[in-house]
């Protein structure tokens, strides 16, 4: 599994972008929406803790080899694993399957930066720190 991750502003375009492609599927999430619009909305309730935090939104992408495939149960534990060892515990988060490349299967994580108790995830080494919990 390799992985990336990329930090922005807006939700909503992100979110446009991982829930409109052909094959996307939502396959966890811990929020209410359930269309970009709708989520963005449910976003701002975190960053409105941190307003004059620059980069609200970390997006993950964590791709498999093209011979692997796991079943979207496998991916949620992976997913609750991933979060956890980053430190994202008390965050919302919307996790996005995409199947639209032939043996390329993937997810997106959308996920704020900005903790419900208004604490903020460090971006810190993340790149690091990802490769380290992927392994």
């Amino acid at each position: 599994m390799i992985g990336k991750i990329i930090k922005g502003k807006s939700f909503q375009g992100c979110l446009s972008y991982v829930m409109g492609k052909t094959g996307a599927a939502v396959i966890g999430m811990n929020m209410d929406g359930k269309d970009p619009y709708s989520l963005a909305n449910e976003f701002s309730l975190s960053w409105q803790l941190r307003p004059k935090l620059s980069y609200k939104v970390c997006h993950v992408i964590l791709s498999l080899s093209p011979e692997e495939h796991l079943n979207n149960a496998t991916w949620q534990t992976a997913i609750a694993q991933y979060l956890k060892e980053m430190g994202f515990t008390n965050n919302q988060y919307v996790a996005v399957k995409h199947t639209d490349k032939e043996n390329h299967e993937h997810i997106h994580l959308v996920t704020s930066r900005v903790r419900m108790d208004g604490s903020v995830v460090s971006d810190s080494w993340d790149w690091t720190r990802s490769q380290d919990v992927i392994r």
